[in-house]
């Protein structure tokens, strides 16, 4: 797959995901910025909103853990062809995140025919700090396709 087909991909994904409202991924205001199908990285932006928060004014932690899956989930989707299910989640809090916009940068160690392992880091995007880091693992959903999920494909981009 190449950087472009797979910034389409991720677009046209993000464009679904957003007009669904009822699932949780729906109502976080995440957004695709850049990807490299050659390097498997790509770079999310993420905007706090008032409901995310926890009681001392900033972002909530299960809400941290929530946008680095959400963002390595949809990255290893994409990058693989195939939904990708998370199945352990590691992260570590490195400093209160404070601010109101994130970027999300996710990279791949290893995609493998049936598991993925991911790393994401959360940063503030005005100060650039590191509020969190992740590794995760996924499993492939063999039998789906992510050209299922995205209804309108005039091509598959992952034939």
């Amino acid at each position: 797959m190449t950087t472009e087909k797979a910034a389409w991909a991720f677009r046209k994904l993000e464009e679904n995901i957003r007009a669904d409202r009822t699932i949780l991924n729906g109502r976080l205001d995440i957004h695709f910025v850049s990807c490299s199908a050659e390097e498997m990285t790509a770079e999310f932006s993420f905007n706090e909103e008032d409901w995310e928060r926890n009681p001392y004014g900033g972002l909530h932690g299960g809400m941290v853990a929530t946008v680095l899956d959400s963002c390595m989930g949809t990255a290893a989707g994409i990058f693989s062809g195939k939904p990708a299910s998370t199945v352990s989640l590691n992260v570590q809090y490195l400093k209160p995140a404070m601010g109101k916009h994130y970027r999300v940068l996710v990279s791949f160690p290893h995609v493998g025919r049936r598991i993925i392992h991911a790393r994401g880091e959360l940063r503030d995007a005005e100060s650039g700090a590191g509020c969190a880091s992740a590794e995760a693992v996924f499993t492939v959903r063999e039998k789906l396709s992510m050209a299922e999920r995205l209804p309108g494909l005039d091509e598959d981009p992952w034939a």
